[in-house]
């Protein structure tokens, strides 16, 4: 059976929802107008959960390229400016340690590492994040598409003091920002490249 998939076109002040029939979910592609294409989007309000433990990360930054129509995209995320129990929690995240199919499916492939930091530069809580699959949704928003939904992985952590969460076995749970995260294709040369599944 044939699935659909929403595409809004703006046309002025108005928008129009056309359905937009893909064959199978596993027929989808990602594809851009002109190749190769420079992907990329940002969000500043996802919420991330790990040994129940909620922190936020303000500044973060998705990049990625098609150098012809695929099945597939590798992300490198980059999250930036996070804060948990007050303090500073850098991130540690590889190079594409993601990769999405056109069905939402995503693979987290390389390890993320997570630290809290006390006053003294030592880490007191490190949680890693470890590779696993999980689902998100993906729509089409000419010229755009749109990442949304929320996202769990297998997590482990190493505590160092008692103001970390209890466990060392759990889950890290990310939610994208409402509205969801907008991927973007540009050119080489810096110019507008419309992406979409097809």
């Amino acid at each position: 059976m044939s699935k659909a998939r929403t595409l809004i076109i703006a046309t002025g002040i108005s928008a129009i929802g056309v359905l937009v029939p893909i064959a199978t979910a596993s027929a989808a592609s990602f594809t851009a107008e002109k190749y190769p294409a420079l992907i990329s989007g940002s969000s500043t309000r996802d919420v991330f959960d790990t040994f129940g433990a909620q922190f936020s990360c303000i500044e973060n930054t998705f990049t990625s390229s098609l150098a012809a129509t695929s099945e597939e995209l590798v992300i490198t995320p980059s999250f930036n400016k996070c804060t948990a129990f007050g303090g500073a929690m850098p991130v540690t995240a590889p190079s594409g340690a993601f990769t999405l199919t056109p069905d939402g499916t995503l693979h987290l492939t390389k390890e993320i590492q997570l630290h809290f930091w006390m006053s003294g530069g030592k880490p007191v809580c490190t949680f890693n994040v470890t590779p696993g699959t999980s689902k998100i949704s993906v729509t089409n928003l000419f010229p755009n598409i749109v990442l949304s939904g929320s996202a769990q992985f297998p997590a482990t952590q190493t505590r160092l003091s008692p103001i970390c969460p209890t466990g060392t076995k759990g889950t890290f749970a990310w939610t994208i920002q409402a509205g969801g995260i907008q991927l973007q294709g540009q050119t080489l040369e810096g110019g507008p490249n419309a992406i979409h599944l097809k």
